[in-house]
């Protein structure tokens, strides 16, 4: 198996960042924008907004 398998598109797909981002926005909007819509929901802290978006980029990597 020659190593040219792993080229930029492999180890850094484009697909799966926009699939990461994607479900950021989603996360934000359900915890932020529509937390209201939920009953007994609390609402987000930064502490946990930091948290998420250290994972979605650790998934990334």
């Amino acid at each position: 198996m020659p190593i040219s398998i792993f080229g930029f598109q492999a180890l850094w797909s484009p697909f799966f960042i926009i699939t990461i981002l994607f479900m950021t926005v989603l996360y934000f909007l359900i915890t932020i924008k529509w937390r209201k819509d939920f009953k007994n929901s609390e609402p987000l802290t930064k502490k946990q907004a930091i948290y998420f978006i250290i994972s979605m980029i650790l998934l990334y990597l």
